[in-house]
């Protein structure tokens, strides 16, 4: 991850929590809506890292000449 993809993810994660609080303060439905949504942004995000970096450390069998 390089500087510029960890200020993104920063960024994102502070509007999570920043969203978050909202929706604790206003006890709206919105509130709460936007707050989902940008949790599943982050979720997205983060899965697609793990699973990038499950890759990386898989031996690879298919398509090797032993």
């Amino acid at each position: 991850m390089d500087k510029i993809e960890l200020d993104g993810f920063v960024c994102l994660v502070s509007m999570v929590r920043k969203a978050q609080k909202d929706y604790f303060r206003l006890r709206t439905s919105e509130a709460l809506n936007e707050s989902k949504r940008l949790e599943k942004v982050l979720d997205v995000i983060i899965n697609s890292y793990f699973q990038s970096e499950k890759k990386k450390h898989q031996p690879e069998f298919w398509g090797k000449n032993g």
